[in-house]
């Protein structure tokens, strides 16, 4: 915490940005990252004034849904909204972002949560993908599939963690482990 991840990946956004070489920037985060560390290092810093996002949390649906509309360059979104979001960009039969940041990519290392589906839907959506950690190490290398896919898209562990779990685990039948 503190080494200034957040303040050097947005200035590599407002460079693509002002490149043209993305459009439209959806940040996933925990909620409180998302709603404060955000926008407080946005205003922060003098050379990132300018960039113009939207942090898309409101209990009211209509105002969530002006916010994800709205034509802010870089939407922040807390992780546990991101299903709601891809549902909306999915009934309007569109996708607006073409790069994705997820900032504490540790919380994704359950293939099984509903967050994790819900990025996996969209993974292949964007041009490009960063991820941002201060625990790069899963607590266990099964972990590290689920936060890999969402990297590289399968890429380098397969498109299923039964491939990945056959391919760098031994099953161990008695107690049902993986080692």
């Amino acid at each position: 915490m503190g080494l200034g991840k957040t303040v050097s990946v947005l200035t590599v956004l407002r460079d693509l940005l002002r490149d043209r070489s993305i459009n439209r920037i959806l940040v996933i985060a925990p909620l409180k990252v998302a709603t404060q560390t955000w926008p407080t290092e946005m205003k922060e810093w003098r050379h990132l004034h300018k960039l113009e996002y939207a942090v898309i949390r409101d209990s009211d649906i209509h105002i969530r849904t002006q916010l994800a509309q709205s034509k802010a360059r870089i939407h922040v979104i807390n992780r546990e909204m991101l299903p709601w979001l891809v549902n909306l960009w999915a009934a309007a039969k569109r996708w607006p972002y073409d790069m994705l940041v997820i900032d504490e990519v540790s919380s994704f290392k359950d293939h099984t949560t509903i967050r994790f589906k819900a990025a996996k839907m969209i993974r292949r959506l964007f041009k490009r993908v960063v991820h941002m950690t201060a625990t790069p190490a899963a607590e266990t290398y099964m972990g590290l599939f689920a936060q890999f896919y969402l990297l590289d898209g399968g890429e380098r562990f397969g498109n299923s963690i039964t491939h990945f779990r056959e391919t760098y685990f031994a099953h161990n039948q008695y107690t049902k482990g993986y080692t």
